[in-house]
């Protein structure tokens, strides 16, 4: 799995464990269960909120953003 330093952001407010995963720098396996919970259960806000966090601490803002409008839908 890759490892590699995130910057501190919300999931490690979640309490969950993807949010731990990102604490470890699990990103690759943290990006994977987060679109995977999404996914399974795409009306799921929590998920939603998660699943853009992960994509925040990627570096990716733009698919954060859809991840978290997905949430007001």
């Amino acid at each position: 799995a890759a490892t590699a330093a995130v910057p501190a952001v919300a999931p490690a407010r979640h309490g969950s464990p993807i949010g731990a995963l990102l604490a470890e720098g699990d990103i690759a396996r943290a990006e994977a269960e987060a679109e995977a919970a999404r996914a399974a259960a795409p009306g799921n806000a929590h998920r939603q909120l998660v699943a853009g966090d992960v994509q925040l601490a990627l570096g990716r803002p733009d698919a954060a953003l859809e991840r978290y409008r997905a949430v007001a839908r």
